[in-house]
């Protein structure tokens, strides 16, 4: 069915949701905002997902905590059933971007703010090095 939204929009939403769920959220311990509304976190698998990013930022080896991520649990294999090469490939990529921020040569990291009183978890983009 048509939802009005291009697919390639909806897939970018789709994949954003997934990669801050897995990699960001994992991470910083909450959830943080999802694109789609009724998008429902899977938490159970977050301190899986969590080790597997710190082990990212011992070896830097994108493949090998790509394929770690996505052996945990039984999420990717319901991708796998619903989704075309391209749509993985490009999920892979989106989630490789996401692994970046955790790269310690990337120039860029992710860290909690409290900047807001309103806000009971925050996160900021800090850069590491002298652009």
């Amino acid at each position: 069915m048509y939802s009005g939204i291009p697919r390639a929009v909806a897939d970018l939403c789709e994949n954003d949701d997934l990669a801050t769920m897995i990699i960001v959220d994992s991470m910083f311990g909450f959830t943080t905002h999802k694109m789609n509304v009724r998008f429902r976190p899977n938490r159970r698998l977050s301190p899986q997902w969590k080790l597997a990013v710190e082990k990212f930022q011992q070896h830097l080896d994108y493949e090998q905590c790509f394929t770690e991520l996505t052996s945990i649990g039984n999420w990717y294999d319901h991708l796998l059933a619903r989704k075309s090469s391209a749509q993985l490939t490009a999920l892979k990529e989106h989630m490789f971007r996401f692994l970046h921020l955790f790269n310690k040569n990337s120039g860029v990291t992710l860290e909690p703010c409290h900047r807001y009183s309103t806000e009971n978890f925050g996160g900021k983009v800090v850069a590491t090095k002298e652009w």
